[in-house]
């Protein structure tokens, strides 16, 4: 049991990784400077010489695209928190 959730972590990891490669700019800069470089907000809006507004509703909108993609390829609430 142990193992299959460890892979089924890998995986969703990997679509979330492939799916964020397929986003346009500035939505993949973002993304990464906000989940894997754990930027704040206002770095980011910063970096871009964007509104801190802005950047949230591309934070809240990409969410919900990547829901929607990891839902249609069978992976579960659940498994992506």
């Amino acid at each position: 049991e142990y193992v299959s959730v460890t892979v089924l972590g890998e995986e969703t990891t990997a679509g979330l990784q492939e799916l964020i490669k397929q986003m346009g700019s500035p939505d993949q800069e973002i993304f990464f400077r906000k989940y894997f470089l754990f930027d704040t907000i206002q770095e980011i809006a910063t970096h871009l010489g964007m509104d801190s507004v802005q950047i949230k509703n591309r934070l809240y909108r990409g969410r919900k695209r990547l829901k929607k993609e990891l839902e249609e390829r069978g992976i579960s609430n659940e498994a992506i928190g």
